[in-house]
This record gives structure tokens, sequence and C-alpha cells, in this order.
């Protein structure tokens, strides 16, 4: 047997129990499921409850407190937590927009905590760089034309404000004039 069939396998052999146990052991065992994490529970709003506006605004406060929150209190933003964040976002069952929303939540903040901290690791702004990046390639999975330009020249407006302040991020401008182009 090959790891797909024994997967499928358990799998089927799962779902009999389940549907094989009394209505009170499902009920328990459902409830224990949803207990067993955080990103378990908002898998289960999205899925079951329709929340997926819920839980976009949970993960963007996640996004808010690793950046600008940390304006006047701190010089560090842990990329890693944001990281995290972007890989559970991608694990739930959320819309190609929601995961934009996220991307671009992150690009602003990042692009603020950078204006406003001054002094900061050069890391910081590559980062960003990056995140910036994965906003544009993520616009792609936009179907209408009119909506991904308008995005993407929304982007490019702020990131032209922010360098016109005196932002310095060397890897943000070469990415703005790769763009530009």
């Amino acid at each position: 047997m090959t790891k797909k069939t024994l997967a499928k396998a358990s799998y089927l052999q799962m779902q009999k129990k389940f549907w094989e146990m009394p209505r009170g052991k499902q009920e328990t065992f459902l409830k224990n499921l949803y207990s067993l994490s955080p990103i378990t529970k908002d898998i289960f709003s999205i899925w079951l409850a329709d929340e997926e506006n819920l839980v976009l605004h949970r993960l963007l406060e996640q996004i808010e407190k690793e950046t600008i929150r940390k304006i006047g209190r701190s010089r560090k933003i842990k990329v890693s937590n944001l990281n995290l964040i972007i890989k559970n976002a991608k694990s739930y069952p959320l819309s190609k927009i929601s995961i934009i929303e996220i991307y671009y939540t992150i690009c602003i903040d990042m692009l603020e905590f950078i204006y406003n901290v001054k002094w900061i690791a050069a890391r910081y702004q590559k980062s960003c760089a990056k995140f910036i990046e994965h906003y544009f390639d993520h616009l792609q999975d936009i179907a209408e034309i009119s909506e991904r330009e308008k995005r993407k020249n929304e982007m490019m407006n702020i990131i032209k404000t922010y360098l016109h302040e005196g932002i310095y991020a060397p890897d943000i401008e070469i990415l703005y004039d790769e763009l530009s182009e």
C-alpha cells in the first residue's frame, strides 16, 4: 500500500468511527478539537460560523501589536512573529483578498515603524522590502485588472510618500524604482 492509500484509508476509518459514536461523544470530540488551539478556533470560525472578517481583524491586530504599537517603546520588531502570522493566515481558509490585506497592513505598519524610529537595523527595511514584494506578488491573484491596478497605485503612492518624507530605506527605494518601470 502506498502512503496516499494508507492516509485515505485511515481518514475513511476515522470518519466511519466518528459517525458510529453516540451524538454526545461526537459533540465532546468537536468541543475538544475546537479548544485545541487558537488556530483551530479560527479555522472553525471561518468554516462553520462564516466569520472570516472577525479572524482577519484579529490577525491585523496582531500585526499592529508587533509593529506600530512598538513605536516609542521599542526599537525592535520581531519579523519572525510577522512571518508566523502570515504562515498561520495562509493555513486558514482565508480568501486571497484577506491575505493581500494582511500583507498590506504589514507593509504600511513597517513603513510607519521605520519612519518613526529612524535609527534601526538595516534588516528591518530589507524585511519591509520583502513584504512589499510579496504584496505585489499576491496582487496577481486578483482577477479584476482595475482592482489590481488601484491597489498597486495606492501602495506605490504610499511608498513614494515615505521616501519623500526622508525615510532611509535603500532596499525599498530600489524596489520602488523597479516597480515604477
